[in-house]
């Protein structure tokens, strides 16, 4: 099984939306803009284990946003991020 060539992968982007919402009442949201879901796991994938070499990662699991900061994905080439909304603050009683 072969995967999309080189010039369609480049031409394809990814779109992701997310929400959270606090027990309180608070919400956040933010949408990304990616490369092509391929292209963005191999450069995660590398970003990863470039950071998990050159710096002291202490040994457990982590998602990357733990590991690294929620801002990790911004550091990849053609990522874009909106936040829509970024109030966690509890709802007034």
């Amino acid at each position: 099984m072969t995967g999309p060539h080189d010039e369609d992968r480049c031409q394809n982007c990814c779109f992701f939306w997310g929400e959270t919402t606090k027990e309180s009442g608070g919400k956040a949201a933010t949408r990304h803009q990616t490369p092509d879901g391929n292209d963005l796991i191999v450069q995660t994938s590398l970003a990863t284990v470039g950071r998990v070499k050159s710096s002291a990662v202490p040994p457990r699991f982590r998602t990357t946003a733990r590991a690294f900061g929620l801002d990790f994905i911004l550091e990849i080439a053609g990522v874009n991020r909106r936040d829509e909304s970024t109030d966690l603050s509890p709802r007034p009683s």
